[in-house]
């Protein structure tokens, strides 16, 4: 049996994601007072809006960072999660 290759940007955008992870829970715990699970349902969803913000044409060009471009989406996901 074959094994299915992972395309290019698949695995970069799995690599973005591992690098992220650890830095952004720790902040939606601390600024958010998120709890450990809803920090990782908040960084989730970030995950899927931006893959689809990307993949939908939403996203052309940055002005700042990914990071701080993903960060952003976390924070709007978590102030969406408390309200």
């Amino acid at each position: 049996m074959k094994t299915k290759q992972i395309p290019h940007i698949e695995r970069d955008f799995n690599s973005f994601f591992v690098r992220e992870r650890k830095r952004t829970l720790a902040l939606l715990q601390s600024r958010y007072n998120l709890s450990e699970e809803t920090a990782e349902d908040v960084y989730q969803d970030s995950c899927i809006a931006l893959f689809q913000n990307i993949k939908n044409g939403k996203l052309v060009s940055l002005s700042s960072s990914l990071s701080t471009y993903f960060t952003q989406i976390c924070i709007n996901q978590s102030l969406k999660k408390i309200r």
